[in-house]
């Protein structure tokens, strides 16, 4: 009984934690429609069903330079919402390396599903107010630096 009740714990506890590989891996270059803005975050991959699933997930806290790219297979009517998620998120929806549309400041524990109602293949998650501190909207260029691993 103590062995199942330390590895009820252990679960516990590790699932309040950061994951390790949500840390930074690749940098992802944002450019606006005029070609001469933009702006670029460090960002963690979830292009797998349990990064995905994960995401961004217990986080206190994020550097205002980092952010999450969820990544599918292929495109699909994605939708996004904020459960267990402590801190607030513009979120932007992405097709063919292009933002599609943008969710500003998503609260922290709300479960209404948002998204585009459109197919998308990526979705960025950055620090609320981002969009509006830097303008990023429909039409910016997404730009992702490195080799990227195939989706699954």
């Amino acid at each position: 009984m103590k062995s199942k009740l330390l590895l009820l714990f252990a679960f516990v506890l590790g699932a309040c934690q950061p994951v390790a590989d949500a840390a930074p891996t690749h940098t992802v270059k944002l450019v606006a429609p005029n070609k001469r803005d933009a702006v670029a975050y460090d960002v963690a991959l979830a292009h797998t069903p349990a990064k995905r699933s994960r995401g961004l997930m217990y986080r206190r806290e994020m550097p205002a330079a980092q952010g999450m790219l969820f990544i599918w297979p292929r495109q699909d009517n994605v939708k996004m919402w904020m459960k267990n998620t402590l801190i607030p998120l513009d979120v932007f929806f992405i097709r063919d390396r292009k933002i599609v549309a943008v969710e500003r400041n998503m609260r922290p524990h709300d479960l209404t599903p948002r998204g585009p109602g459109t197919p998308v293949d990526m979705v960025l998650e950055l620090n609320a107010g981002q969009a509006e501190q830097y303008g990023i909207g429909r039409g910016w260029t997404v730009q992702i630096l490195g080799d990227v691993p195939k989706a699954k």
